[in-house]
C-alpha cells in the first residue's frame, strides 16, 4: 500500500508557505519597532545651541535634509537631535528642554548664510537661529530655511 501522508510537493508548499508567514510576521514586527523609535517620546531631546549673531562663512557647512524636517510646518516646535555642526531636528514638545518654535518655513534656494539671516529677519523678526536643510546644494532635496525663536 502507498503511503497516503503528504507528498515531496505538497510538504515544500506548506513549508514554503510558513516561511513566507514568518518572514512577513518579522518584517511587521522591525517596522513596528522602527517606527517606535521614531516617535519615542521618552528620548530626551538635546540641547539646540541658541544664538542671536549671525557668522558668514566662505563656505557653509553640509546640512542635508533629515531628521522630521520634511515635516516640520509653522508654529511646531523642535529640537536638534544631532549636533551643532551636523543638527537634525524632530518634532518635539514646546515644553521639552531645547525646543525651539518654528517661526518660519521657507522653501528657497539660498546661496550662504548671509541670505538665511535676511530672509528670516524678514519673513519672522523674533528669530533667534536658523537651519537650512540643504547647504550642500544637491537636487534631490527640497531646500528649506526655518527660521526659529523661542518655545
Amino acid at each position: 500500500m502507498a503511503d497516503q501522508g503528504v507528498s515531496g510537493r505538497g510538504r515544500a508548499t506548506r513549508v514554503a508557505f510558513w516561511l513566507t508567514v514568518i518572514g512577513a510576521g518579522v518584517g511587521l514586527i522591525v517596522g513596528l519597532f522602527e517606527l517606535a523609535d521614531r516617535f519615542d517620546p521618552a528620548e530626551p531631546p538635546r540641547a539646540v545651541p541658541t544664538s542671536t549673531t549671525s557668522t558668514v562663512q566662505e563656505t557653509p557647512p553640509v546640512r542635508l535634509a533629515n531628521g522630521d524636517e520634511g515635516f516640520l510646518q509653522p508654529g511646531q516646535c523642535a529640537a536638534n537631535v544631532g549636533t551643532a555642526e551636523s543638527p537634525i531636528l524632530r518634532i518635539a514638545a514646546c515644553d521639552a528642554a531645547g525646543a525651539l518654535r518654528v517661526l518660519g518655513r521657507i522653501e528657497q534656494e539660498i546661496s550662504d548664510e548671509a541670505e538665511a539671516d535676511a530672509i528670516c529677519q524678514a519673513d519672522s523678526a523674533d528669530y533667534t537661529e536658523y537651519h537650512y536643510s540643504n547647504w550642500a546644494g544637491r537636487s534631490d532635496y527640497v531646500d528649506v530655511l526655518f527660521c526659529l525663536g523661542p518655545a
